[in-house]
């Protein structure tokens, strides 16, 4: 089965692919989009324009989601999801409260990066959300090595990229550390950089970042 993953590691949403990709042991190339992300290019084979998608024999899967779900039901390698269906449900439902409540603030300041366009409304609006995102996270997630239970999950693979940004984008609007009232959070994100799979995603996450901050 030939498979290709349409990304970069820049994106938080691509980098926890191939966190999942590397946990599993797995051969997939990973390339950029035709025409750069959202060209007309890109579009052809993928609508929505944006990454991740993955390319299954011709045919484009869009969404991170379902490529992870894709991924784990039809790979070979270390499964990321436990058997049990309740703990199944509880990685389920971690990964959406980081998606949620962390993910989509995120998204938003990314937006926000350029002070001479910045809304300052905009970024206290979403700098608060993202803290009780991360004030939710705490509260459901193990403080580590890995956020449920004792062994890598797709939860890990949504989260760890995510806190990447999360520990450098609030800085970056004035503020300090995001995780200084979230022990469990805190605890978790020093942990899971040890794992060798998210350390290695992690490092090309900050690559990209100072290139792109580089200009």
């Amino acid at each position: 089965m030939a498979l290709q993953l349409y990304g970069a590691p820049l994106s938080p949403y691509v980098a926890k692919i191939m966190i999942q990709i590397a946990a599993k042991g797995l051969d997939i190339p990973i390339v950029s989009p035709p025409g750069g992300t959202g060209s007309d290019e890109y579009k052809k084979l993928n609508p929505t324009g944006k990454v991740p998608a993955l390319d299954v024999n011709g045919t484009i899967l869009p969404e991170s989601a379902a490529i992870q779900a894709y991924l784990e039901n039809t790979q070979a390698g270390k499964s990321l999801m436990p058997n049990d269906f309740l703990e199944s449900a509880g990685v389920i439902a971690t990964s959406q409260i980081a998606d949620l409540y962390i993910g989509e603030n995120l998204g938003a300041l990314f937006g926000q990066m350029n002070p001479k366009t910045r809304s300052d409304d905009i970024v206290k609006s979403r700098l608060d959300g993202l803290m009780k995102g991360i004030a939710r996270l705490n509260a459901v997630i193990a403080p580590g090595p890995y956020a449920q239970g004792g062994t890598m999950t797709l939860a890990d693979c949504t989260i760890a990229p995510l806190l990447f940004y999360v520990t450098r984008i609030i800085p970056m609007f004035g503020g300090g550390d995001p995780l200084a009232d979230a022990s469990n959070v805190a605890a978790y994100w020093e942990a899971i950089q040890r794992d060798n799979h998210v350390a290695g995603v992690l490092e090309d996450m900050g690559v990209a970042l100072a290139k792109m901050q580089a200009g």
